[in-house]
C-alpha cells in the first residue's frame, strides 16, 4: 500500500483512528475536539470526522495543521517514513513478499578509489554545470586519482549499492557511463531524502537530481535513463511512503516514451508529470532559471489522467453552444413537416432506431426523410440490404419530382442532384458487421457523409437470435456515429403482434432489449390500415376517413426536449408523406432555394 491508499485506508474508518490517537477526545457534530496534539482535554484541536475532507485537523491555538498522516506522526512523534511504516504494522498493512520469486542477487561495489573533486571534474560540475560545492558535497560525488572520471555513489540506508563512472573525455560527444559489475538498480541520491519528506522528484539524470536539490527541491535519479526501469521492481516498495512523485523526465522523445510506464506501476493517482521549460533540469540551472521560476513550473505539473476522464471545463465550450448555438440554430436536421413539427431534430453524434410492422412504411417514410435531409444540405449514405439500388433510386425520382411517372428530363434532373447528395452501399450478400463499418467509415472520412440509413438489423449478417452480438453492433454503431459526427437510422423490426390494427411501439423493437436502450432516438411507424379498408366499402365512414394515414410515434428522444406523435397524410402518387390533407407535395427537383443550398453547400 502506497501513502495515498493508506490515507484512503484511514480516512475510511477516521473515526475508530482519532479514538486511538486521541482518546481524551469527544466527538462535537461533525469534528473530533480535544485540547492539543499531546490528547489534553478540550476543544482548540479539531479533527473533521466527515466527507471529503475527513482527517483534516488544525490546532487553534498553534495553528499547525495538516491532514490524518501528519496527525498520526505529529502524535507519536514519528518521522513521515517510520510514520508509514508504523500504521502499517498497526493494521497489518505491510505487504507480503511474493515467495514463489526468488529475488536476484547483486553484487555490493567496492568502495571506489577516489578523491573529492578538484581541477577538471570540479570544473567541469561547477563551470559547466553550475553545481555548487555543497550540493557536490551533499551527494557525496567524487573524482578518480587521475581526475578523468565523475564517480556518482548510490547510496540508501546508509549502505553503498552501487556506484556509476562518467568520463569527462568523450571523444564521439556521447556519453558512456558504467558501473561495477552486477550492480542492483537504485535510485541516486536517496541518502539527501529527508525521513519526513512526503514528496519526491525522479529525474532522468545524476546532475539534474543535483540540480532540482540546489532548487531545494528532495531529487532522486534512475540508474539508467528513461528508458532503463528495472530501477521499479528494487525501489517499489521504498516509493511507498510518498503522497506525490513527480516525474521529471527530459523533455525530449526518449523522456516522454519513457514516463508512461514509470506512472503506470507507481501510480497514475500520486504522480505528475513536470514540463521542463528546458531539456531538463540542469539546463534550465545553467540558463539562470531562479527559484521562483523552477517552483512555478513544478507547481504546474500535472497528472497523466486516461484520455477517457475529463473534468467538467473540457466541455465548456460544448456546454455554451447547447444553449447558445453557432448562428443561432440548434445542430441537426428537421423533420420534412416543419410547419406543424420544428423541435424534433436529428442531430449528430446519435443513432435512431426506425421500427414498425412489414409494410406500415418503415423504409418509405425513411426515403422521404433523407430526401429532405439532402434538401438541408447534408450527405447521405444508404444500405439497404432489402432493396436494389434500382428500386432505391426509382422511389426517390418520384419523391423529388413529385410525379406518379416523372417525365425523363426531370428523372435525369432529379439524379443529377441525388449524385451529389447520396451514396448507395450495393452489396446483397455476404453482409457482415465489419463490412458495414469499413465501407461507413471510408464514406464519413472520404465523402463527408452525415446520415446513414442501414435497412435493415437483420440483414447486417447478425443471427436473429444471437442478442449479445446485436448489443455489440448497436453499441459499435453508437461509437461510430460519435467517431464520426454523424447520425445513423437503424431499421429494426419488430415482433409479430396479434393483428395490424394496434401500433407497435418501443418495447415491440425484435432481439435484444439492450437495442432501444443503448440509442438515442426511437421512432415507429404505423400504418392506418383500417382506414385504407373502410375506403373500400361503397360507404365509407366519414370519421374515418378524416384520421391520419400514418402516424410517426417518438417513444424517445434522449437529447431533445418532445415526445410524441406526427399525424401524417400519404400523397400514394408522388410516395410523399404530407402535414395535412390539403397539403400540396413539394417538388424538391424544380425548388429553386434547393438548387442555392446545394451551391453553397458545394455539393
Amino acid at each position: 500500500m502506497d501513502a495515498t491508499e493508506v490515507k484512503q485506508f484511514l480516512s475510511s474508518r477516521i473515526e475508530s483512528v482519532v479514538e486511538h490517537l486521541l482518546p481524551d477526545g469527544k466527538r462535537s457534530r461533525r469534528e473530533w475536539c480535544v485540547g492539543s496534539l499531546s490528547g489534553d482535554k478540550g476543544k482548540s484541536l479539531n479533527v473533521s470526522l466527515e466527507g471529503e475532507r475527513a482527517g483534516l485537523w488544525i490546532d487553534f491555538a498553534t495553528n499547525e495543521k495538516g491532514d490524518i498522516l501528519d496527525l498520526w506522526s505529529e502524535v507519536k512523534h514519528l518521522s513521515f517514513k517510520d510514520t508509514m511504516e508504523d500504521i502499517k504494522r498497526h493494521y497489518c498493512l505491510s505487504d507480503q513478499p511474493l515467495m514463489a520469486h526468488r529475488p536476484r542477487e547483486y553484487q555490493r561495489p567496492k568502495k571506489p578509489n577516489c578523491t573529492k573533486p578538484i581541477g577538471a571534474v570540479l570544473e567541469y560540475l561547477t563551470t559547466e554545470r553550475k553545481l555548487s560545492i555543497e550540493t557536490i558535497e551533499a551527494f557525496k560525488v567524487a573524482a578518480s586519482p587521475d581526475d578523468k572520471t565523475i564517480i556518482f555513489p548510490f547510496m540508501r540506508n546508509g549502505e553503498l549499492i552501487a556506484v556509476k563512472y562518467l568520463d569527462l573525455k568523450r571523444p564521439d560527444g556521447n556519453k558512456k557511463p558504467w558501473f561495477d559489475k552486477d550492480p542492483e538498480p537504485c535510485l541516486f541520491g536517496w541518502h539527501t531524502i529527508s525521513d519526513n519528506a512526503r514528496e519526491i522528484y525522479i529525474c532522468e539524470g545524476e546532475i539534474d537530481a543535483m540540480s532540482l536539490y540546489q532548487y531545494g527541491h528532495p531529487a532522486v535519479s534512475v540508474p539508467n535513463g528513461a528508458s532503463g526501469l528495472t530501477w521499479i521492481e528494487t525501489e517499489y516498495h521504498n516509493l511507498e511512503r510518498f503522497t506525490d512523485i513527480y516525474i521529471c523526465f527530459d523533455n525530449d522523445d526518449a523522456g516522454r516514451k519513457g514516463f508512461p510506464e514509470v506512472i503506470n506501476r507507481l501510480g497514475r493517482h500520486r504522480c505528475k508529470v513536470v514540463s521542463c521549460y528546458e531539456k531538463d533540469i540542469n539546463d534550465c540551472l545553467t540558463a539562470g532559471y531562479d527559484k521562483e521560476a523552477i517552483g512555478t513550473m513544478l507547481q504546474s505539473a500535472q497528472y497523466d489522467d486516461p484520455v477517457q476522464l475529463k473534468r467538467p471545463s473540457d466541455y465548456l465550450h460544448a456546454v455554451i453552444e447547447s444553449f447558445y448555438p453557432t448562428g443561432g440554430v440548434e445542430p441537426g436536421v428537421l423533420l420534412p413537416w416543419k410547419k406543424t413539427h420544428n423541435t424534433l431534430r436529428f442531430r449528430p453524434s446519435e443513432v435512431s432506431i426506425w421500427t414498425g410492422m412489414n409494410g406500415h412504411g418503415k423504409s418509405m417514410m425513411l426515403s422521404h426523410l433523407m430526401l429532405d435531409v439532402a434538401h438541408q444540405g447534408e450527405k447521405i449514405c444508404i444500405a439497404s440490404f432489402e432493396m436494389s439500388p434500382k428500386l432505391i433510386l426509382n422511389r426517390l425520382a418520384r419523391q423529388a419530382c413529385a410525379e406518379a411517372v416523372p417525365e425523363i428530363s426531370h428523372i435525369k434532373k432529379a439524379i443529377e442532384w441525388v449524385e451529389g447528395y447520396f451514396l448507395i452501399f450495393l452489396e446483397m450478400k455476404n453482409i457482415t458487421p465489419e463490412l458495414i463499418f469499413d465501407v461507413f467509415s471510408y464514406a464519413a472520412k472520404r465523402h463527408n457523409v452525415k446520415h446513414f440509413v442501414l435497412d435493415s438489423l437483420m440483414k447486417a449478417g447478425i443471427d436473429e437470435d444471437d442478442y449479445n452480438a446485436q448489443k455489440r453492433f448497436v453499441d459499435q454503431l453508437c461509437h461510430f456515429s460519435h467517431q464520426y459526427n454523424c447520425h445513423v437510422h437503424l431499421v429494426a423490426h419488430p415482433r409479430k403482434g396479434a393483428n395490424e390494427i394496434a401500433p407497435v411501439r418501443k418495447m415491440d423493437v425484435a432481439g435484444s432489449g439492450m437495442i432501444t436502450n443503448l440509442v438515442d432516438n426511437c421512432f415507429s411507424v404505423w400504418r392506418n390500415k383500417d382506414k385504407e379498408e373502410d375506403a373500400q366499402k361503397p360507404e365509407p365512414d366519414t370519421e374515418k376517413q378524416k384520421l391520419p394515414d400514418a402516424i410517426v410515434y417518438c417513444d424517445k428522444a434522449r437529447n431533445g426536449d418532445w415526445e410524441g406523435k406526427v399525424y401524417l397524410w400519404f400523397d400514394k402518387r408522388t410516395r410523399q408523406y404530407l402535414e395535412s390533407p390539403y397539403t400540396e407535395p413539394f417538388k424538391y427537383v424544380k425548388d429553386k432555394s434547393f438548387f442555392n443550398a446545394i451551391s453553397k453547400a458545394g455539393g
